[in-house]
């Protein structure tokens, strides 16, 4: 059986590009994972402005450990896309992103399942969850400047 970061890491190497993304989107939405723990030490979340267009430093938390992201979230054709780069991999896995509430959620499919990411934001820093397939775990970060 592979460890959750192999899978993890195959997975972000194998995202769809966003057209397919959308369609499927649209065909099944994937389930929603469990809510966020908001630490106790960065407050309430923030509701997010319609258009999060910039760079986030992630760290997912695997139970391997910690494993470092960056995410680059931009409009295209009128709505949003995010760029999913793993850190030390050059290249960028596509997810679609939107703002649902005080949620930042980004989907993509992966041949290991339906991967999505849910960050909430308290000012510069942020906390949320993830799930791939069955697997789920948390993540913390900050945006970059």
């Amino acid at each position: 059986m592979k460890s959750i970061s192999v899978v993890f890491s195959s997975a972000a190497l194998l995202l769809v590009g966003a057209a397919t993304l959308q369609a499927q989107s649209a065909a099944a939405p994937a389930a929603a994972p469990a809510a966020v723990v908001t630490p106790k030490d960065i407050g309430p979340a923030e509701a997010w402005s319609e258009k999060p267009v910039g760079k986030y430093d992630i760290v997912i938390n695997i139970p391997e450990g910690a494993m470092p992201v960056e995410i680059t979230v931009s409009e295209s054709q009128g709505g949003l896309m995010a760029q999913f780069y793993k850190v030390g991999d050059n290249d960028a896995h596509l997810m679609t992103a939107a703002v649902k509430g005080t949620d930042l959620v980004l989907n993509g499919t992966t041949p290991h399942g339906a991967l999505t990411i849910q960050i909430k934001h308290h000012g510069a820093k942020l906390s949320g969850i993830w799930q791939l397939g069955d697997d789920r775990g948390t993540l913390e970060g900050s945006t970059k400047s």
